[in-house]
């Protein structure tokens, strides 16, 4: 194959991948305890299937708001609870992200529609630096889609991908 249509051929797979993934990207942002919106939540457990699973988080989707909040993901890998006042879908949130033995804190963070409203809550665990190089070794994305499903995907950094790849060998 010549130089042109191997070009031609990762232009055409990088097209198919931005088809399947189309939607408005959200974004979150840091949060305070405090600032919970009051009502009711969904929780979305994602994660924790076993011992070093670091690919776990919480979402509090907010109820009655036009937004529903979706992991890309199998349906064994998150667990939904409805109906949680904010409080305790933040504590089921909070125990939930801490099981890891490396875990030290949590960040809370809003999630946001396109006008800035907050549709939902990001309760993102943190680990000890040492053990993966970093305290964060998971990315989470947000694409709303024409139906404002809010497609939320999770997965590891790509340096701690490596580190876990190495450490399989």
């Amino acid at each position: 194959m010549d130089f042109f249509h191997k070009k031609a051929g990762l232009f055409f797979c990088f097209l198919l991948l931005t088809a399947c993934t189309s939607g408005i990207s959200l974004h979150s942002r840091l949060a305070e305890e405090q600032e919970f919106v009051p009502g009711n939540f969904r929780t979305i457990l994602y994660g924790a299937k076993f011992g070093d699973d670091l690919e776990t988080v919480a979402f509090l989707d907010i109820e009655g708001d036009e937004y529903v909040l979706k992991p890309f993901a199998a349906d064994f890998r998150y667990t939904v609870q409805e109906n949680m006042t904010g409080w305790e879908a933040f504590d089921t949130a909070r125990k939930f992200v801490a099981f890891h033995r490396s875990f030290h804190s949590f960040e809370q963070r809003e999630i946001l529609a396109p006008g800035g409203q907050i549709i939902g809550y990001e309760i993102h665990p943190l680990y000890h630096v040492l053990e993966f190089g970093t305290d964060d070794p998971i990315d989470v994305t947000y694409s709303l889609k024409e139906d404002n499903t809010v497609e939320i995907v999770v997965r590891l950094k790509e340096e701690v991908e490596r580190i876990f790849n190495s450490r399989s060998r």
